[in-house]
């Protein structure tokens, strides 16, 4: 992504993929506080992405997920975003990311009318979809209703998800083991040769 938006268009990828594919650092307990977690997230992110948006989403995705596996609501999960106990400086300082969390710290997240990549507005979305869901089924599912399964909001949903609902929602196992049959047929129709 990156390359191509420098080359191109002389200009820094503020896409989501980073927070997609780095958010498992939540889970790595070598990463002791959420300085040290920030700062893998900003380098595993720079592999890739420069843009402001696109690291400050990383580290946002990370810190919410340590927060929610260690028990915390998705509100204070969030807020400990914008308000860390362990770290001087702030974690995040891209503005339209502290805007999309302060908005949804203070209950002002709308529907979301936007389905790019755009790495603040999708976590954005992701938020708005968990937050008040009964359980891991429906966050999913009414992410996935709204962005379709291949976009980028119900990535960052299932992984912020399965930490707030954690495994023992009994909506998690048949979800994924649904998706992942129809992922397997999906990809086998698609392998097949036609005449």
């Amino acid at each position: 992504d990156e390359l191509v938006a420098q080359e191109y268009s002389n200009r820094q990828s503020a896409g989501v993929s980073p927070a997609h594919r780095n958010v498992v650092f939540a889970c790595i307990p070598a990463f002791s506080n959420d300085a040290a977690l920030a700062a893998a997230s900003r380098c595993e992110t720079t592999i890739s992405h420069l843009h402001p948006e696109a690291i400050d989403t990383a580290i946002a995705t990370n810190i919410i997920a340590r927060k929610l596996i260690q028990g915390a609501t998705l509100k204070d999960a969030v807020r400990q975003v914008l308000t860390p106990e362990d770290a001087t400086p702030p974690l995040i300082s891209n503005e339209l990311l502290v805007e999309v969390l302060g908005n949804f710290v203070c209950g002002k997240t709308a529907f979301p009318n936007h389905r790019g990549g755009r790495s603040p507005l999708v976590l954005e979305a992701a938020l708005y979809f968990l937050d008040g869901a009964p359980n891991f089924g429906d966050a999913l599912n009414s992410s996935l209703g709204f962005a379709g399964p291949e976009n980028y909001c119900p990535v960052i949903v299932g992984s912020l998800g399965g930490a707030l609902f954690g495994i023992s929602d009994p909506t998690i196992m048949p979800m994924v083991l649904e998706n992942r049959e129809f992922e397997f047929h999906h990809r086998v129709d698609q392998n097949v040769p036609t005449r």
